[in-house]
């Protein structure tokens, strides 16, 4: 699960290299997506991104993308 990942991460921004460390160790990763984000594509990229910056043998991990917050999504019907 990495919802704490953020762009720069492998600069050392927010929590960076420990963060990105402890990702290192695990077999699958769980990309946590905000549903009310105007642009999934491009927060899935930034993640990607700062993985492959600090560690490109990291892309090659099983994913899965989960959205969060599907609650507050209102359903809109035209």
């Amino acid at each position: 699960d990495i919802p704490g990942l953020i762009e720069g991460a492998s600069d050392g921004k927010g929590l960076g290299i420990k963060f990105l460390k402890h990702i290192e160790k695990v077999k699958v990763l769980i990309h946590c997506i905000d549903a009310q984000s105007t642009d999934y594509e491009k927060d899935y990229k930034v993640v990607r991104n700062e993985l492959k910056k600090y560690n490109p043998e990291m892309l090659k991990k099983k994913e899965i993308i989960l959205l969060t917050k599907s609650d507050l999504v209102e359903n809109k019907v035209s």
